[in-house]
């Protein structure tokens, strides 16, 4: 039976998707912190640079840390697990 079918159905994937929403919130605040020029006294940055992150790569002692090359050489597994989690949510959840 699926979630559209079942009495409340509707209820159950607004939560999840409501969750999702919740913890994706603080992620994108910061990922647009890190790209604002200034941020005051306004709703919105003033305006957005690549600016930090550049200066971050072209640094020497960045790129000397053997650790943080091998994270980054293996960064692409990363893309898997939050489909994975979308997959069990949706099958767990929503069927």
């Amino acid at each position: 039976m699926r979630a559209e079918s079942r009495p409340g159905g509707w209820y159950h994937r607004a939560m999840v998707y409501l969750l999702f929403l919740i913890l994706l919130l603080p992620l994108a605040g910061t990922l647009l912190y890190s790209l604002s020029t200034s941020w005051s006294a306004s709703l919105l940055p003033s305006g957005l640079t690549f600016k930090w992150y550049v200066a971050l790569w072209s640094e020497p002692r960045f790129h000397g840390q053997k650790r943080l090359h091998a994270s980054v050489k293996h960064m692409h597994l990363m893309k898997h697990i939050p489909q994975r989690f979308l997959y069990l949510a949706k099958k767990i959840w929503l069927n």
